[in-house]
């Protein structure tokens, strides 16, 4: 399979990705993929995409104050790390 932004050669990998989403930070860790040698592009099945949309959904809908570290899995959620928020006066 080549890369559909520089036709290099795409190569198995994972990535990690989070969102902000101002009172919580969700880290989804170790996300399968295929990156590109030439160019680091990153591609992804849709089911994959489907199924990181769901654990940051789920962890959304729990999460109030909190940042959570998730190890990527397609049938379950498992926190890796979770920890409450520190706040730090200037």
């Amino acid at each position: 399979m080549k890369c559909i932004t520089c036709r290099g050669e795409l190569e198995n990998s994972k990535y990690s990705e989070y969102k902000d989403f101002g009172t919580c930070i969700i880290f989804v860790r170790d996300i399968p993929c295929r990156k590109c040698t030439t160019c680091g592009e990153l591609v992804y099945s849709l089911k994959t995409g489907v199924r990181v949309d769901e654990i940051i959904n789920t962890l959304k809908e729990i999460m109030s104050k909190d940042v959570a570290v998730v190890q990527y899995s397609e049938d379950e959620i498992n926190a890796v790390q979770y920890t409450e928020a520190i706040t730090i006066a200037a």
